[in-house]
């Protein structure tokens, strides 16, 4: 479920959409020449993805029944990149993450976590970069979750909505009490997710989870599936947050970088019954 065929087919699709969706809405020109110097690169670039994998054999070092030999990830860390000197550097960690890492792992949460173990702990630090190969690994698998697939489509929904302009209060409140997190403020529960998804500009994702913490908003949650996943987003949609920020002190423009956007696609594809 991991990689492969099946996800480069997604992934060319996934830049499609990104297109499609800057062709309907008014983006700033700016914005629109960014994503689609952005989607014609990627859709040339060759990127593959590979997780680490059991080697029957290696050179050196036969597998036994007390010996396991795994697959070296090659390359840098996306943390060693985005910490570099060197602004190349940081320019392809951003465009890697971004435009792959995010995407991948909103793929296997939304469309495949009800059949596949979906990776749930997007730190920088577990996902390396091999420019030579043109490779992204992804990294420790052990933080992962299989979610029902009411709950899957729950999320879904919630992603749609949080996306979605002018989505009421109440209903992405509702939907997140599917999703299973209880909260008896709609307004509050409401402001939680879209911070969470750095899809509001008047709070960060690091403190909305904090804010949330405080104010005992996800004291009930209905399963323990549900914590590592809101976890996911809230960390994810910090490391958007830092990434926005970095580009307005570079190019002195507002540039969004919600998550629930970048994932809508897939959240919509989902909810269509395709994976």
């Amino acid at each position: 479920c991991s990689a492969g065929g099946e996800w480069d087919s997604i992934y060319g699709w996934w830049l499609q959409k990104q297109l499609e969706e800057l062709s309907s809405i008014s983006a700033p020109p700016h914005i629109t020449i960014l994503v689609q110097t952005f989607a014609a690169e990627q859709l040339h670039s060759g990127w593959r993805l590979r997780t680490p994998t059991p080697e029957r054999d290696h050179p050196g070092c036969p597998v036994t029944e007390s010996v396991f030999v795994m697959s070296l990830a090659s390359g840098a860390s996306m943390h060693e990149l985005f910490a570099s000197d060197r602004f190349s550097d940081q320019q392809t960690a951003a465009k890697v993450f971004l435009g792959f890492a995010i995407p991948f792992v909103g793929w296997l949460l939304l469309c495949k976590s009800s059949t596949c173990l979906a990776h749930v702990d997007p730190h920088l630090g577990n996902f390396r970069w091999d420019e030579n190969a043109k490779t992204l690994w992804v990294l420790d698998w052990g933080s992962n979750v299989k979610l029902a697939d009411e709950r899957r489509q729950a999320l879904c929904l919630l992603i749609v909505l949080v996306a979605t302009p002018g989505s009421d209060h109440a209903l992405i409140a509702d939907t997140a009490r599917a999703f299973g997190i209880q909260s008896a403020d709609d307004r509050s529960l409401a402001q939680l997710m879209r911070g969470m998804m750095n899809a509001t500009q008047q709070e960060a994702a690091a403190e909305a989870l904090s804010a949330a913490a405080m104010d005992n908003v996800l004291d009930n949650v209905m399963s323990d599936e549900v914590v590592p996943v809101i976890r996911c987003l809230a960390t994810l949609g910090g490391i958007l947050q830092a990434m926005q920020c970095k580009l307005r002190e570079q190019v002195q423009q507002e540039i969004p970088l919600s998550l629930a956007s970048l994932w809508a696609p897939f959240a919509e594809r989902a909810m269509a019954g395709y994976s």
